[in-house]
């Protein structure tokens, strides 16, 4: 499919959006295509959702650019991969972009949901200069879960996870964790960054990591090239 450029703004309560393949239904902002989404403003409680109906019709790359957002997910994930074959969060150069659930813990079907959530392949990136930021607050959620490989390649990532309780997770790639670049710097009550079933692969960037159990955990193989 030809990819198709996107424009949505966020207002508080729901969204107004110029281009195709995104619908707002209040707080509920649902992308159905792949394409270039260029999403800025603030969600006070929604969640950003991509959903392809078909990812073998159209296998192509969801792409979520994050110019200048402030979205809080307090009872579902914030940003939720629900079906696509690939999904990349782009960090504009220049942008300062925040992230957060609330201070009452997901119930139902998002019990252990994390802030972000992908049930499919999810790479977050930076721009060329790489000085867009992404600072995430799970208060009581896990940071980001990723049910497949989950991939950093830039930008500058502050993730803290508080939930000392449940010793909530910072970064987790259930299939596969890769660092290729950027400049991460987690806190996490839990573990900090992890592969549940897979392989931890650190190939580059710039990693700061606090953690109240494993700094570094991986299922199978840890591998550090950088």
């Amino acid at each position: 499919p030809a990819v198709t450029k996107t424009y949505i703004k966020l207002n508080g309560t729901t969204a107004e959006i110029e281009g195709e393949y995104a619908t707002a239904n209040g707080n509920i902002i649902t992308i159905t295509h792949s394409g270039e989404f260029y999403i800025e403003g603030t969600l006070n409680d929604g969640q950003i959702n991509v959903n392809i109906p078909d990812e073998t019709a159209d296998p192509e790359t969801v792409k979520l650019f994050l110019n200048g957002v402030s979205i809080a997910g307090k009872s579902a994930p914030a940003i939720y991969i629900e079906n696509a074959e690939n999904t990349s969060i782009n960090l504009v150069d220049g942008t300062e972009n925040t992230i957060s659930d609330g201070d009452t813990a997901y119930s139902g079907d998002w019990l252990e949901a994390a802030v972000i959530e992908a049930k499919d392949d999810i790479t977050i990136k930076g721009g060329e200069l790489g000085t867009g930021k992404l600072t995430l607050t799970a208060n009581t959620q896990d940071g980001i879960f990723c049910n497949n490989d989950l991939k950093i390649t830039g930008g500058i990532i502050d993730i803290s996870t508080l939930n000392t309780e449940a010793e909530s997770d910072a970064v987790k790639g259930k299939s596969s964790l890769t660092i290729k670049g950027g400049e991460i710097n987690v806190d996490a009550e839990g573990d900090a960054l992890k592969s549940s079933k897979g392989d931890v692969l650190i190939e580059g960037g710039k990693i700061s990591a606090k953690a109240g159990n494993d700094a570094v955990q991986a299922e199978t193989t840890l591998t550090i090239t950088d």
